[in-house]
């Protein structure tokens, strides 16, 4: 029998009794979807509720109401999840390709294997048993796309779902970048490579920039695409520290990456009143091509709390120019048009506070903001699940576990 320190044992326990809120939220969740309760002013979906009022993500709240609304079927992962011996990363992976049928074979799995093997062997019985049709391939084919998000050490990720026919053209073209690469500087320098990765990466970028500078201009939204970098005079000259200092878009950056662009850019300078804002009072409805560009980068999207969209978005007055409000920054915010019509239908008000905030509020005059969270740490008795994988992450033979699947 393996002893196991205080320390240990408590970090099990603990990891039990998450995965088992993890259950317990799970089906509040699909009870509290059911009743609509979660539909009030501005409220899109479930999941635009759970982020602004639970701190969880508006995909991650789709994902975990989709994988609870399916549990009632699986009985067994269920009860594995509710006593905290299966994870929510697991159910998660489990649940879209689970059967009544494969409950009890699919929940020993869960128990037995990591997260890490769970996700391959789903992943594979799910390709050999995908089905053929063209619904099937129409509907994987809409999950395509390319999404971004920004790491904690500024760095930004792309992520992109392709068919494999596209995935294969992209990867030939950056690996025939790569490989030109190589074969041009191996003559002259003799330092490892950098590993394939690294090497992608680059060649997307050059790709990327030969693309802008040799095919047409685009244009988006009525102005051309440019990469915007945004700085305050007083960061650019190392007189202060406290500025703006961004990539339109993206988000901060270190001066230094600013510095560098800027031996071969294009450069507008714009003057920025005391209290921050870019007026041009009455003297014209719609914001300039200068005070949206503001606009864009101080509200990065909808401001509606938890609002997803940050891209299609339109410049709204807060007190309306009919009503002789002004076109200036304190007074303009940026709303999506499924925020913004509901607006102009009465769905709820806005007050400007001044400095770029604003106040969102139901038609009664309530402020619209999440409720405190306070956790209750004595409402719950602790999970008796073992949460550990309990073959310990041996190897697996993946075909052969695949055909056992398969075959029941």
């Amino acid at each position: 029998m393996v002893m196991r320190s205080e320390l240990e044992q408590r970090v099990l326990v603990a990891a039990a009794n998450v995965h088992a809120a993890h259950a317990a939220l799970a089906e509040a969740l699909t009870e509290f979807e059911r009743s609509q309760e979660w539909q009030g002013a501005g409220i899109r979906s479930l999941g635009h509720w759970a982020d602004i009022n639970l701190g969880v993500g508006s995909r991650q709240a789709g994902r975990l109401a989709a994988a609870a609304a399916r549990l009632p079927e699986l009985p067994e992962l269920a009860a594995a999840f509710a006593e905290g011996a299966v994870s929510l990363d697991k159910v998660l992976l489990i649940a879209p390709v689970a059967t009544p049928r494969l409950d009890g074979h699919l929940t020993a799995i869960a128990r037995a294997g990591s997260v890490a093997q769970v996700a391959r062997i789903c992943a594979a019985y799910r390709d050999v048993t995908k089905p053929d049709t063209p619904d099937a391939n129409q509907q994987r084919h809409a999950r395509c796309g390319l999404n971004t998000s920004r790491t904690d050490d500024g760095l930004i990720r792309i992520v992109a779902l392709l068919e494999p026919d596209d995935a294969a053209l992209v990867l030939a073209a950056l690996d025939a970048r790569v490989e030109t690469a190589w074969r041009a500087g191996r003559a002259d320098d003799d330092s490892p490579a950098p590993d394939l990765a690294a090497r992608r990466a680059t060649a997307l970028v050059e790709l990327s920039t030969d693309g802008l500078i040799e095919g047409p201009h685009p244009v988006v939204r009525g102005e051309r695409v440019e990469v915007r970098v945004v700085v305050d005079a007083d960061v650019l000259d190392h007189t202060s520290e406290g500025g703006r200092c961004a990539i339109d878009g993206v988000g901060a950056v270190p001066l230094s990456t600013v510095e560098r662009l800027l031996c071969d850019c294009k450069r507008s300078i714009a003057v920025r009143l005391p209290d921050g804002s870019l007026n041009v009072g009455r003297t014209q409805r719609t914001p300039n091509r200068r005070q949206r560009r503001a606009l864009q980068f101080r509200d990065n999207g909808c401001r509606f709390y938890g609002c997803p969209n940050r891209r299609y978005v339109q410049a709204h007055h807060v007190v309306l120019w009919d009503d002789g409000g002004p076109t200036d920054l304190d007074n303009l915010i940026s709303l999506c048009p499924e925020h913004h019509r509901l607006f102009h239908e009465g769905g709820y008000t806005i007050d400007a506070l001044g400095h770029g905030q604003f106040e969102f509020k139901r038609p009664d005059g309530r402020v619209i903001q999440p409720p405190p969270l306070r956790a209750q740490p004595d409402a719950a008795p602790t999970a008796k699940g073992d949460p550990r994988a309990q073959d310990g992450g041996e190897h697996f033979d993946l075909g052969l576990t695949i055909d056992a699947l398969v075959s029941v």
